[in-house]
């Protein structure tokens, strides 16, 4: 069955991470994203064979999650939302859960975690040439995000940077020059959506995961001139960035001026700003979450704690009251769209808490890992996870939902973990361990 599931891993991922490409050939969304949970499904059904038969359960985090679980059906029953919107808000928020469960209790060979890894990069470096097929045929815009999504822009920020983080810790340790040139082609790729966010973003994951990798020397001369070197290239990443990306330089074209007070005041009204081209007015990203808990303490401090019901803002054509919850439902708009927003509305501060928690467990345990680890290739995958996890935390609270609830991205941050805490032998787990009785 492990042979079964390596298999599977492999058309999941193809799946996901083509998305935006099938549906240009006429294939919904629908039905990709059916295949990719239903998959899902399945390995999640082999992993209980194995657990029943080896009589253990492996699962990290698995008190936060069980917790999480509670409050989704006590929030349920507490409001007025549909089964339907209980069973959507399962499907892409709790389903990855199940399948990082899973992955833990299938008995993959060393072998197969390796090939489904690097078969995940070679998709991510699939996104470069789709990137530049894109920018000829329909120039610097936000939509045509690769292969894997025809309007989700905020996906051009995101993936570079996992793309990034993976790049840059094996830098670290291989300190081979050559896998830096890949950095500026996965910037190429944001910059082709016109996503300015990556700047920022890039230079403090880097600045992060250089810490955490020289920790003990990072004030040493050597780091020292690094930082100086990086100063420099950070520089130049700007100036590539507002000169090649029409909205940030004052020409407004491709090879514009590079004006650096122009390109802040860009950034500026672009957070505060209250609407998105003809989209309808809501609040600006800055000012969201003061919205939301002003909404959210009018109703009661039980709303508060436990959310308006899971499912209640997820977007579907089978849940026809609203297309955009968000925005009609609420008055929010585009600002609101970050994970932490998400949730928050959904299964409320206590829901949100045990979340992190869970996120919290996993990024600890994978850096008292690496702390102890001196086998190169398990370090270079742990501080992989920290950057994963680095990124996860900013996207959740400033950015997006695209590591919260987008297929591609949450199954594979969720793997990346599972290759980093993996990589020993599974005695190395007892805390994550549970007897069947």
């Amino acid at each position: 069955m492990t042979k079964l599931s390596y298999h599977l891993l492999i058309i999941m991922f193809s799946v996901a991470f083509m998305v935006g490409l099938l549906d240009v050939f006429g294939i919904s969304e629908a039905i990709t994203y059916l295949t990719i949970n239903a998959i899902v499904i399945i390995l999640f059904i082999i992993s209980f064979y194995f657990m029943l038969r080896e009589r253990k359960i492996i699962f990290i985090g698995f008190w936060p999650f069980a917790i999480l679980l509670v409050i989704t059906f006590v929030s349920f029953l507490l409001n007025d939302v549909s089964l339907l919107h209980l069973v959507f808000f399962i499907k892409v928020y709790l389903l990855p859960f199940l399948f990082f469960m899973a992955l833990f209790n299938i008995p993959f060979e060393n072998e197969q975690r390796e090939k489904v890894l690097k078969f995940i990069m070679l998709l991510f470096l699939i996104q470069i040439p789709a990137a530049v097929v894109k920018t000829s045929l329909v120039g610097f815009q936000e939509d045509y995000m690769g292969t894997m999504s025809i309007e989700a822009g905020s996906l051009a920020t995101i993936v570079p940077l996992t793309a990034i983080a993976y790049i840059f810790s094996h830098y670290m340790y291989s300190s081979n020059k050559k896998t830096l040139l890949l950095i500026p082609l996965f910037i190429f790729v944001a910059i082709s959506c016109s996503k300015l966010g990556i700047v920022l973003y890039l230079l403090l994951l880097l600045v992060l995961l250089y810490y955490i990798h020289e920790e003990n020397n990072f004030f040493a001369l050597t780091t020292i001139r690094s930082g100086v070197i990086f100063t420099i290239v950070s520089y130049l990443i700007l100036y590539i960035f507002v000169t090649m990306t029409p909205r940030a330089n004052p020409d407004g074209v491709v090879g514009g001026r590079f004006d650096i007070a122009y390109a802040l005041e860009f950034a500026e009204a672009y957070v505060s700003r209250k609407e998105k081209e003809e989209m309808l007015v809501g609040v600006a990203r800055k000012d969201a979450p003061k919205a939301v808990f002003e909404i959210m303490s009018d109703k009661g401090m039980l709303y508060v704690l436990l959310g308006f019901g899971p499912g209640d803002i997820v977007m579907s054509s089978y849940l026809e009251e609203y297309y955009d919850p968000l925005r009609e439902k609420y008055h929010l708009g585009y600002g609101a769209r970050t994970g932490f927003i998400w949730t928050t509305m959904q299964i409320g501060m206590l829901g949100t808490f045990f979340y992190l928690l869970f996120q919290v467990i996993l990024l600890r345990r994978t850096y008292h890992e690496y702390k102890s680890s001196t086998d190169t290739r398990h370090n270079v995958l742990l501080l992989s996870a920290i950057g994963v996890s680095i990124i996860f935390f900013l996207d959740y609270f400033t950015y997006s939902t695209i590591l919260t609830i987008e297929p591609a991205m949450v199954l594979t941050y969720f793997y990346i973990f599972y290759c980093a805490l993996m990589f020993r032998n599974i005695d190395s787990l007892p805390a994550s361990r549970h007897k069947l009785q």
